[in-house]
C-alpha cells in the first residue's frame, strides 16, 4: 500500500487507500492508539466547567420517549472508527455487517458496506466506487474556540428551542421572548443565581442545540454546537448527544460526563466500557433519511408503519407543533396542502385597547358604550342624564345626592352593563376592541380578559382574583372560596354564549378548569357536538354532566398530545383512515405507553378513547348523511372498518392485559375492629348532636348534616352503594 509522510520526517505514518479484506490482524495498523487523549476541549463558558446540566433523573423520564425512536445515523457516517460490538479490527470477515454481528442489531445494519476503508474495489472490472462512508455528511463540523492575544474570546452561539435563533445570552433571551413558556416559566421561577433555575435553563438550551444539531445531521451540512468546544476544528462523527441531557460530547470523554450527568436517574446502574455508553448515547441520534421512524421502535407495530414521514426535530423534542413561534399558515402532510392552525382561530383579531401618554401626561380618551343607545361616550355620566333620564336604573342612580358613594355605585353598575353588551357584540363577531374596567399599558389579546361575574366588568384573568374580594356587588353571604382557577371558571361561566353551544353545555365547560384542553374544547366543533349529544340522552343531571366533562376532557387531552407527536390538529382529523397509525400513536402517548415493558400508564383510558372514537365517526357520519358530504361519509365508514381490524391489535389486547395483570395478587384490606367501632360512635354522636340542634333550631344546614349521616348509616348496615 502506499505510504505517505508529512512535513516532519519522523512523524508518524499515515496510511491510505489500504485494503485490509486479506489482512491478517497484525498487518493492520491501529492508528487511535496513537491518539493522545488530551486537550480535546476546553470549557466556553464558566459555569460549563461542571457537569451539572439539569435537575434530578426523574425529570429526564418525560423526554426518555421523546428520543427512544431516534436511530443511529452516527454509524452511517463514522468512517474512522467501528460500530461498537463488532468483532475485533482485523478479523476476516465478509464485507456484509449482516454476517459479523451475533446480536439482535444485525437486522439495521443488513446490506451496508464496511467502514474501514476510504475506497474499496468491487467485482472484476477493477472499478473503484465510493465508500457509504464517504457521503455528505463530512461537511459537517464542529467549530474550535477562539483566543485573541492569549484571552479566550466568548463568542458561542446557542440555539433557541422555540425560535431557533442563536443566542450568546440563551437565559436573558428565554427571559424577555418566551417567559409564557412552561419550562421557562419553571426554571423563572426559582431564585436568581440558584443551582435549579441555572439547571432547568442548562437542559433548555441543550435541547435547543439538540434541535439545530438533528437539522444540521439532516441536510448534511452546517456546524454542529457542543456542550463544550474543542480547542481545534473537529468532525461532526466524533460527537455523540448524552442520552440524559442531549449535550453533544467527543467520545472519547462521553463516558466520563455520563457518570456525572445530573439527568441521570438514580436507579440507573453505571456499566463499564466506553463502546457501551457510546452504543447507548448513539441510539439518541436523530433518524437517518433512508430508515423509516418505525424501523427503530421495537414494539410489535413496526409492520404497519413503514413508509412514514419523517418528523422534525422539533416534533422529536415535543415541542408543540401548534405555538406561538409559528405561522399561521402551516403544511401537513405529503399533499402540501396548508392548514390553519386550530390555536390561530378568528378570536386573535380581538384586542383590547392600551392607554395613552402625550409627552409623559396620560390621556384621557377612554369611550364607554351605553347600555340604551349603544353610543360610544367619554363621559357616560353626563350622558345617561341628558339623554336617558327616564329609564328606571338611570331615575334610581340619579335620586342619590351628587359626588354620593351609593350615586357613584349605580352609574358605575350601568356603565359596566353597557360595556358587557358591547364586549358580548365583538366575541361573537370575532373581530374588533374589548372595553376594560383598566386599560392596560400595553394592547393586550381578548382571551387574556374575563368578565366579572357581579359587576360585569372586564378584568384581567391574573388580577381577577382580586377585585372579587373587593368587589362591591358581591353579596354578602357568599364565601370567598381559595385559588385562582376557582374564580376564573366561575366567572367564565358569565361571558357571552356562543352561539352553536347550547347554556347547558357552556355551563359544562365553563365549570373545567382553565387550561390549554379547555381552550381545545371550545374551539373544536366536533367535541361540542359530541357533548351535546351525550347531555342530551343523559339529561341535565349532575352525575351526567359530569360524565359529559370527563369524555370532553379525554378527547381535549387527545387532540393536545396529538399535536405534539403528529400532524393531526382538530378531532375531525384522527377520523381518517389514511391517519390512523397516527392516531394510534396520539392514543399511545396520552395513556403513557411504554414501549420497552409494552405496558399503558392508563390503560383504562386506552379503551375509553377507542369507545369515544368510535362515537364520534358515528357523529361524523350521521352529519355527512345530513349535510350530502359524502366525503365525510366515506371518511367516516373507512375509519370504523379499519377500527374495527386493528383497534384490539394495536390498543385493546395490552390495555386489557394490564388492567388484568394490575390485579394479580392484591391482598384484600380488612378495617381493624377498633376503627369500625370508632366510626359506628361518631355516627350516632353526629346523630344525636343534629337532632338535638335540629328540635331547639330548625335550619336547613342541621337538617342537611342529619340526612348524611342517617344516609350514610344505612349504606353500612346495609352494605350498598349509595345509588342501591
Amino acid at each position: 500500500a502506499p505510504v505517505t509522510r508529512d512535513s516532519n520526517p519522523d512523524g508518524p505514518i499515515e496510511m491510505e487507500n489500504v485494503d485490509t479484506r486479506n489482512a491478517g490482524p497484525s498487518n493492520k495498523p491501529d492508528i487511535n492508539r496513537e491518539i493522545k487523549d488530551t486537550n480535546l476541549e476546553e470549557p466556553d463558558e464558566l459555569h460549563d466547567s461542571s457537569s451539572d446540566i439539569s435537575g434530578s433523573g426523574d425529570e429526564f423520564d418525560s423526554d426518555s420517549s421523546l428520543t427512544k425512536s431516534l436511530e443511529n445515523i452516527f454509524f452511517s457516517i463514522n468512517s474512522d472508527s467501528t460500530p461498537p460490538d463488532s468483532g475485533p479490527p482485523g478479523a476476516e470477515e465478509p464485507c456484509t455487517d449482516a454476517m459479523t454481528e451475533s446480536d439482535g442489531d444485525t437486522r439495521y445494519q443488513t446490506g451496508r458496506k464496511r467502514q474501514s476503508c476510504h475506497q474499496m474495489t468491487f467485482g472484476d472490472s477493477g472499478e473503484k466506487e465510493q465508500c457509504s462512508s464517504q457521503d455528505t455528511h463530512e461537511s459537517i463540523v464542529v467549530g474550535a474556540s477562539h483566543k485573541k492575544d492569549g484571552i479566550r474570546v466568548y463568542n458561542k452561539r446557542h440555539y433557541c428551542l422555540y425560535c431557533s435563533r442563536p443566542c450568546a445570552k440563551m437565559a436573558r433571551h428565554l427571559e424577555k421572548a418566551h417567559e409564557d413558556k412552561a419550562d421557562v416559566a419553571k426554571a423563572l421561577s426559582f431564585p436568581k443565581r440558584s443551582k435549579e433555575r441555572r439547571h432547568q435553563l442548562d437542559y433548555i438550551r441543550n435541547r435547543g442545540n439538540y434541535a439545530h444539531n438533528a437539522a444540521v445531521m439532516e441536510s448534511g451540512n452546517g456546524e454542529l454546537v457542543p456542550f463544550k468546544r474543542p480547542t481545534q476544528q473537529a468532525k461532526g462523527n466524533e460527537f455523540i448527544p448524552c442520552e440524559y441531557c442531549l449535550g453533544l460530547f467527543n467520545r472519547k470523554v462521553l463516558w466520563r460526563h455520563i457518570r456525572t450527568c445530573k439527568r441521570k436517574s438514580k436507579s440507573v446502574a453505571q456499566k463499564p466500557g466506553e463502546n457501551r455508553v457510546q452504543s447507548m448515547c448513539t441510539y439518541t441520534g436523530p433518524v437517518p433519511a433512508q430508515i423509516s421512524d418505525a424501523m427503530t421502535e421495537s414494539d410489535g407495530d413496526t409492520r404497519y408503519q413503514t413508509g412514514r414521514k419523517r418528523q422534525s426535530p422539533a416534533d422529536s423534542l415535543n415541542v408543540p407543533a401548534c405555538d406561538s413561534t409559528v405561522p399561521d399558515q402551516m403544511t401537513f402532510g405529503d399533499s402540501g396542502e396548508k392548514e390553519q392552525c386550530s390555536s390561530q382561530d378568528t378570536h386573535e383579531s380581538i384586542v383590547v385597547g392600551a392607554s395613552h401618554k402625550k409627552d409623559g401626561i396620560r390621556v384621557y380618551n377612554k369611550r364607554h358604550y351605553c347600555l340604551y343607545c349603544s353610543r360610544p361616550c367619554a363621559k357616560m355620566a353626563r350622558h345617561l342624564e341628558k339623554a336617558h333620564e327616564d329609564k328606571a336604573d338611570v331615575a334610581k342612580a340619579l335620586s342619590f345626592p351628587k359626588r354620593s358613594k351609593e350615586r357613584r355605585h349605580q352609574l358605575d353598575y350601568i356603565r359596566n352593563r353597557g360595556n358587557y353588551a358591547h364586549n358580548a357584540a365583538v366575541m361573537e363577531s370575532g373581530n374588533g376592541e374589548l372595553v376594560p374596567f383598566k386599560r392596560p399599558t400595553q394592547q393586550a389579546k381578548g382571551n387574556e380578559f374575563i368578565p366579572c361575574k357581579y359587576c360585569l366588568g372586564l378584568f384581567n384573568r391574573k388580577v381577577l382574583w382580586r377585585h372579587i374580594r373587593t368587589c362591591k356587588r358581591k353579596p354578602k353571604s357568599v364565601a370567598q372560596k381559595p385559588g385562582k382557577n376557582r374564580v376564573q371558571s366561575m366567572c367564565t361561566y358569565t361571558g357571552p354564549v356562543p352561539a352553536q353551544i347550547s347554556k347547558q353545555l357552556w355551563g359544562v365547560i365553563c365549570s373545567m378548569n382553565t387550561d390549554p384542553i379547555t381552550n381545545i374544547i371550545k374551539s373544536d366543533h366536533v367535541i361540542t357536538d359530541l357533548g351535546q349529544d351525550l347531555l342530551n340522552k343523559g339529561g341535565n343531571s349532575t352525575k351526567n354532566q359530569h360524565n359529559v366533562r370527563e369524555k370532553m376532557r379525554e378527547l381535549g387531552r387527545l387532540i393536545h398530545n396529538g399535536r405534539k407527536v403528529t400532524s393531526l390538529k382538530k378531532l375531525e382529523d384522527f377520523i381518517n383512515p389514511k391517519k390512523y397509525l397516527e392516531m394510534v400513536r396520539a392514543v399511545k402517548v396520552t395513556c403513557g405507553y411504554e414501549s420497552g415493558t409494552g405496558t399503558f400508564q392508563i390503560p383504562s383510558l386506552a379503551n375509553k378513547l377507542g369507545h369515544a372514537l368510535v362515537n364520534v365517526s358515528k357523529l361524523l357520519k350521521a352529519h355527512g348523511l345530513i349535510t350530502n358530504n359524502h366525503e365525510l361519509v366515506r371518511k367516516a365508514t373507512e375509519f370504523q372498518q379499519v377500527h374495527s381490524e386493528k383497534w384490539n391489535e394495536m390498543i385493546s389486547s395490552t390495555a386489557l392485559r394490564n388492567i388484568a395483570e394490575s390485579k394479580w395478587n392484591v391482598p384484600t384490606l380488612m378495617p381493624f375492629t377498633e376503627d369500625v367501632q370508632k366510626m359506628h360512635q361518631f355516627l350516632s354522636a353526629m346523630q344525636d348532636e343534629c337532632s338535638s340542634e335540629l328540635s331547639g333550631t330548625p335550619s336547613t344546614k342541621s337538617w342537611t348534616e342529619l340526612a348524611k349521616v342517617c344516609l350514610t348509616q344505612i349504606i353500612l348496615f346495609n352494605r350498598r352503594r349509595e345509588g342501591e
